[in-house]
């Protein structure tokens, strides 16, 4: 039976409220930065050091991955559609435009113009690649080969021959800076030991200074379409995503004591899912930190009444 960690729940809770932030209309362009400087790459990194092997057939992984992720992202761009599917019906928008958007969702596009406006699917999405990736891999990737496959993700990235490119898809570039941050999550995993009790405060300030030292130079990074910059801006994102990423979970081991900030990690779906179709409601209201506040506490809302419905709430948060 999985044990669940803690401060690595507490530390997804952290950053889906970041997620939130960093999606709200009129948020100060400076925090929205920092926010994306490492909030996509710490989701990568700790299901990396939440993984764990299983001697379970390879089909049947794949399966249990396919339920957990896949089927609620396809419930939740179905959920998502239905204004669009209104709109279509009225006439607003033509077929060409609907099923545009419908395959674009169902295959995990990233772009807003390409769905139903619930590209934070792509998350889901991308999340089930890399779980693909490393169990059809995994009898290779040992801790020398997984070194080897990040520095080779990098330098692939480093010199671009292709990744970029209009013709790659997009689901292929953010799988690859998926991986890259997961296996840096799994080698971490082994080697990241707790630190002492009274040294929290001291490593949460040293990694948020070497965070906010090094974010402040690097592009803005938007893992749904792959993108850590170009040329040596890529190695400064890449470390300053893992600075936030230590910062983060030095601060989930402070907060982890909180009663409900736990809980998050497990009503996750919800929240990832409903984000835009939320804000769309609020949005010609408010803005900004208002929103975000007001946004927050109605997506946390319906996310932990999912759990009292059953069935329809274990497949809404993929425990089918």
């Amino acid at each position: 039976m999985k044990t669940r960690n803690i401060q690595l729940d507490v530390a997804k809770g952290l950053c889906l409220i970041l997620m939130i932030g960093g999606h709200t209309k009129g948020i100060d362009p400076g925090l929205h930065h920092f926010i994306y400087s490492f909030h996509m790459p710490a989701f990568f990194v700790i299901a990396g050091m939440t993984y764990m092997e299983s001697q379970s057939p390879k089909t049947d992984l794949v399966w249990s991955k396919f339920k957990r992720l896949i089927i609620p992202a396809w419930i939740f761009g179905a959920i998502n559609g239905l204004p669009f599917l209104m709109r279509l019906l009225r006439g607003v928008i033509d077929k060409s435009e609907f099923f545009h958007r419908f395959i674009g969702t169902f295959t995990g596009a990233a772009q807003v113009n390409d769905t139903f406006n619930c590209t934070p699917l792509w998350f889901l999405y991308a999340v089930f690649l890399v779980y693909l990736f490393e169990i059809v891999t995994s009898r290779l990737l040992q801790p020398r080969t997984r070194f080897a496959l990040l520095l080779a993700i990098l330098l692939l990235l480093f010199i671009n021959p292709w990744a970029y490119q209009a013709f790659a898809p997009m689901q292929l570039k953010y799988a690859l800076t998926g991986i890259l941050f997961f296996q840096v999550g799994v080698l971490l995993k082994e080697r990241m030991n707790p630190p002492q009790s009274g040294h929290h405060y001291f490593l949460l300030s040293i990694s948020f200074i070497v965070w906010i030292g090094l974010a402040s130079f690097a592009p803005t990074v938007q893992l749904n379409s792959g993108f850590l910059g170009t040329g040596g801006q890529i190695l400064l994102s890449f470390f300053a995503a893992l600075a936030g990423v230590f910062f983060i979970i030095q601060l989930a081991h402070i907060l982890s004591d909180l009663p409900y900030l736990p809980l998050l990690a497990q009503i996750s779906l919800p929240i990832v899912g409903l984000n835009y179709l939320v804000e769309q409601r609020l949005n010609p209201y408010i803005e900004g930190m208002a929103l975000f506040v007001i946004e927050a506490m109605i997506l946390i809302l319906i996310a932990s009444l999912t759990v009292k419905t059953g069935p329809v709430g274990r497949l809404l948060n993929g425990r089918i």
